[in-house]
């Protein structure tokens, strides 16, 4: 084989590798993204508010990126950075869980769902401090890795630590937003769907205006003090035989 040739093949070779491991990251991560996708449908039974988490983690990176390259001037960016990913894809659907737990948690404080304005400040309140906590230990773990004399952590570590900031600054800003659109939206229409897990939030396209359907803070308001919703079943786990077996076990 001649020496043209050999160099030909070994780069073609090395093109296809490449091309081969792009290809499996790729399928990983789009993996990844549905598996959050699909348990943050589950959690919430709202498609529309698992859309939209997912839209706030994919942003988070682009826009960390512009802050490391634009505003802060770091030229090296390593390909280990693409593995921040995975991070604000885990990181990114626990905000979430906390804001819409806290979110289901103030139907059982009547005072609360006044309107919704008053129950969107009772959330807010909760659960940006707890999410705040959370994601400043997590930026602070990543930023003491710039202490590194590895260029390649101490760039995964400052990049890694900017996502999860910006990730946290739109779990507080568009995705309570998208909440309030789909409250005012779409919780008051009627399933009629075959989707078992959209029966409450699911947008739906025929008999709009035509049902007596209510939103979920007007429901708490008909209900009065007196009534609260039916808990869910870690609920009742948790605060029934697990309560009282702990309680007689410590006491």
């Amino acid at each position: 084989m001649s020496h043209g040739n050999l160099v030909k093949t070994i780069y073609i070779t090395q093109r296809y590798i490449t091309y081969t491991s792009y290809r499996g990251d790729v399928t990983k991560a789009l993996l990844s993204l549905t598996l959050v996708f699909l348990w943050l449908w589950f959690q919430t039974k709202s498609v529309l508010i698992a859309t939209a988490g997912i839209i706030e983690i994919v942003l988070s990176i682009p826009i960390a990126f512009f802050f490391y390259r634009e505003v802060f001037q770091m030229k090296y960016f390593d390909g280990l950075n693409a593995m921040t990913l995975y991070i604000v894809a885990a990181i990114g659907a626990d905000d979430i869980f906390v804001f819409m737990d806290t979110y289901k948690q103030s139907a059982y404080v009547f005072s609360a769902c006044t309107d919704l304005k008053t129950r969107m400040n009772w959330v807010y309140r909760r659960a940006s401090s707890a999410m705040l906590v959370t994601s400043l230990t997590t930026c602070a773990a990543f930023v003491a890795t710039a202490l590194s004399p590895l260029d390649g952590i101490k760039s995964f570590g400052i990049f890694s630590a900017m996502v999860i900031w910006v990730d946290y600054i739109l779990v507080i800003t568009w995705f309570p937003a998208c909440v309030v659109l789909v409250h005012n939206a779409c919780e008051w229409r009627p399933c009629c769907c075959c989707f078992h897990r959209c029966c409450e939030m699911w947008p739906c396209s025929r008999q709009c205006g035509q049902t007596s359907e209510k939103t979920s803070t007007r429901r708490v308001q008909d209900l009065g003090p007196e009534k609260e919703p039916e808990k869910r079943f870690l609920e009742k786990i948790i605060s029934g035989p697990f309560c009282i077996g702990a309680s007689k076990r410590f006491s």
